[in-house]
């Protein structure tokens, strides 16, 4: 993990050096629009293929209607080190809200009038409530929308990125923005994948090396539903 955050604290340096000026256009010249209005966008086509894009707030309500379940998988790497793997489920329905982090967490939110009902266990051997916890909506989509986290690993590199064609993940129409950067003996790369029709992240990838030391990240999506969407049986 150290040498993962020197690899990330490389990479800070290094687009501070490229803000500096690399004579490359930016997403936002590109398009000669500003990133409100880029943001606004609900769907990206090829009219709108250079949108910057900024996971915050209501972005999923906004972009993703209705019905949705999303799995990522993540992979750490650092040089002499084993990989770190694990993934990430959210679902969202009519009904409520399913969130998996890791292979040890799920948990189940139950639509309750205004408030939602806590639900712990797994999939396999069913859900229990959590006695005395009642969430509001915005408490749910807190712990429910976490990869809006990894989604946000975008704003690293912002107008930095080259829009580089297009690329399907999980079955799904994507456009790839990449970043490569070599300056003082250091070296990083970036790959950023979003879903043509919502705007959703569907992959991000970065690595870096300096000095020696090397590590990279990546998420993927493996899995993305918008429709036979259903939350886990529960008690």
């Amino acid at each position: 993990m150290k040498k993962i955050i020197i690899c990330i604290c490389t990479l800070a340096l290094l687009l501070s050096l490229a803000a500096c000026g690399t004579g490359e256009k930016t997403l936002s010249e590109n398009t000669g629009n500003d990133s409100t209005s880029q943001t606004n966008s609900s769907k990206i086509d090829d009219k709108n293929e250079d949108s910057a894009f900024d996971y915050t707030g209501n972005y999923i309500d906004d972009h993703l209607k209705g019905d949705y379940s999303i799995t990522y998988k993540m992979i750490s790497s650092e040089a002499g080190e084993d990989d770190t793997s694990y993934s990430i489920k959210m679902m969202r329905t009519s009904e409520g809200y399913y969130a998996m982090l890791g292979e040890d967490t799920e948990m189940l939110y139950i639509k309750n009038g205004d408030k939602y009902d806590m639900y712990m266990g797994d999939s396999e051997s069913g859900f229990e409530p959590y006695a005395g916890v009642a969430l509001s909506e915005d408490d749910v989509k807190a712990q429910t929308q976490a990869f809006l986290g990894y989604m946000s690993a975008y704003s690293q590199f912002g107008d930095s990125l080259k829009n580089s064609g297009n690329v399907t993940i999980a079955g799904r129409s994507c456009i790839k923005y990449n970043y490569d950067y070599t300056a003082l003996g250091a070296s990083a790369k970036a790959e950023y994948c979003i879903d043509k029709e919502t705007g959703v992240c569907m992959k991000y990838f970065v690595e870096g090396n300096s000095g020696g030391e090397s590590g990279s990240y990546q998420f993927e999506c493996t899995e993305f539903k918008t429709s036979g969407v259903a939350l886990p049986k529960h008690s």
